[in-house]
């Protein structure tokens, strides 16, 4: 049970990253039928980790990693944002030549955003196989009349929100974040290099943070 459940959780953080790779691949691959939906790349709410807690009945695990990208309406900081940039090209007026160097760019990106991503897979693996083995031993001692249920479950709890402190508040996250928002500049930068004088007006405007359109 316990590795198909390891299984399930590295499918779905598999599929967080085809779901994403897809998106922006599909973004400039057919530049006729993209929309400015296409373009967004994300600031992750490492914190927002949904959990499985321990039982006396199940196992503790993490149950999905969608919390990582922050829905549409979000509009809490802890929980990552979401960065749109059709606008700034559409405001540009790519031509098809950028936008199929963009396309190439959006790939390598993904690709080199994955790297992290998966080291932070693999630290948050590390701490649940680690709880995991921690409540088997709490059930051996209950099956071996040790402790009674209901000191077992006070320990559960205990483990419980000491896995939920270490994937909430890990060092490991501003690694990774760190990590990430290199890959960016590097993708920012060689957007920059395609771009026209009057496009870079309005692309230095989105990175100044500023109405980069009306």
């Amino acid at each position: 049970m316990k590795d198909l459940k390891m299984i399930a959780l590295i499918f779905s953080l598999l599929s967080l990253f085809m779901f994403q790779s897809c998106s922006q691949d599909s973004a400039v691959n057919n530049s006729k039928n993209s929309t400015q939906a296409d373009y967004v790349i994300y600031d992750y709410g490492f914190e927002n980790v949904e959990l499985q807690e321990a039982t006396l009945e199940n196992d503790i695990f993490i149950p999905e990693f969608e919390p990582l990208r922050p829905d549409l309406d979000n509009t809490n900081p802890k929980l990552g944002k979401r960065i749109e940039l059709g606008k700034v090209f559409a405001a540009m007026k790519l031509s098809e030549e950028q936008k199929l160097a963009i396309r190439e760019l959006m790939k390598s990106y993904t690709l080199c955003e994955m790297q992290w991503l998966r080291k932070l897979q693999e630290v948050r693996n590390g701490i649940i196989r680690k709880a995991q083995e921690e409540r088997k031993s709490i059930m051996e001692k209950v099956r071996n009349n040790e402790l009674t249920r209901e000191e077992a479950a006070k320990e559960m709890r205990v483990l419980n929100e000491r896995v939920k402190n270490l994937l909430q508040n890990n060092p490991i996250h501003e690694e990774v974040r760190q990590g990430i928002l290199r890959c960016r500049k590097v993708f920012y930068d060689s957007i920059a290099e395609l771009l026209t004088d009057e496009q870079l007006v309005i692309w230095n405007r989105f990175l100044n943070g500023t109405k980069a359109v009306n």
